[in-house]
């Protein structure tokens, strides 16, 4: 009885609304690794049952009032999917026609570059490289054609800057937003 009073998560929707009373734009099945395998070769595969909740949330997304230029994908814990989300999202946009930049700014954990089969992420000192532009860091996943990626990777003798101010996050999010219809985000927990 102890430990289901200190358990804090929420386990359904009815309980989420009552703490955040927001509307639901769509609902993402749970799916096994098993029927996320894609055909070889492959940069992303979607399953039909993903697929259409993340249509879902484009149609919702573009016909609200405001223009959404950028979102950020995060989660309050490690392993929610959030990049799995982020990248899916991505995906759906640029299926749509649209121009797309995804982000991988989860500095402390990337995936990006993994999940999607990309070799070589950029470490973080790209980043902080002033003379560095965007465009020069960003590639394009061959069978996406408007889809283009910041990956990142984890290098582990490298040290973090100590000023986060000198990553340059806002800049380049306002040079993603410059050269795409729809920026996303993946950030830490």
């Amino acid at each position: 009885v102890l430990l289901e009073l200190m358990d804090r998560r929420l386990r359904s929707e009815e309980e989420l609304l009552t703490f955040l009373p927001v509307p639901v734009l769509a609902r993402v099945p749970l799916s096994s690794d098993r029927s996320r395998r894609g055909p070889a070769g492959s940069t992303w595969y979607m399953p039909p049952e993903i697929r259409e909740p993340f249509r879902t949330v484009i149609v919702q997304l573009e016909q609200s009032r405001k223009r959404f230029g950028a979102v950020m994908v995060t989660s309050p814990t490690k392993g929610d999917g959030k990049t799995t989300s982020a990248i899916n999202l991505a995906v759906s946009l640029a299926a749509a026609g649209k121009r797309v930049v995804l982000l991988d700014f989860d500095l402390r954990h990337p995936q990006v570059a993994t999940q999607m089969r990309i070799a070589n992420g950029h470490n973080i000192s790209a980043l902080e490289d002033p003379e560095v532009d965007l465009g020069q860091l960003l590639i394009r996943p061959s069978e996406l054609g408007t889809l283009s990626v910041l990956p990142m990777s984890i290098d582990l003798d490298e040290a973090a800057p100590t000023d986060p101010a000198a990553w340059r996050l806002p800049e380049l999010v306002e040079q993603a937003r410059a050269i795409a219809d729809h920026v996303i985000i993946d950030t830490p927990p």
